[in-house]
């Protein structure tokens, strides 16, 4: 009787362990389509120097990447046709710009 209940639990823990890997999958499929979507969208908005540079602030920036994706956004929905790699780059001076200066705090005792 043991043996049956180790084989029950064994196939529980293989459900349980085959359903986990099926969610991870389709999380990794839906952010791989976001993914896409976003790069046909820089390249429908975008100039060529500018989804270049865009894409290699991609590989080492990806909190002002996100930003810079919500600038192009913002700028498209007020009628700017394509983005050029110029206003990206004023853009990205304006990001450095934004950049918080650490603050030190004196706390009294």
């Amino acid at each position: 009787m043991e043996e049956k209940g180790d084989r029950d639990e064994a196939k529980s823990e293989n459900e349980e362990y085959m359903q986990n890997r099926r969610k991870q999958q389709e999380e990794m499929i839906k952010r791989q389509q976001q993914e896409q979507q976003i790069r046909q969208f820089l390249r429908i908005s975008t100039d060529e120097a500018a989804y270049n540079r865009l894409m290699n602030i991609k590989q080492t920036n990806n909190e002002w990447f996100s930003q810079l994706v919500s600038l192009i956004s913002v700028a498209t929905q007020r009628g700017i046709k394509k983005v050029t790699e110029e206003m990206l780059v004023k853009w990205i001076g304006e990001l450095r710009l934004r950049k918080k200066e650490p603050t030190i705090k004196f706390v009294r005792k």
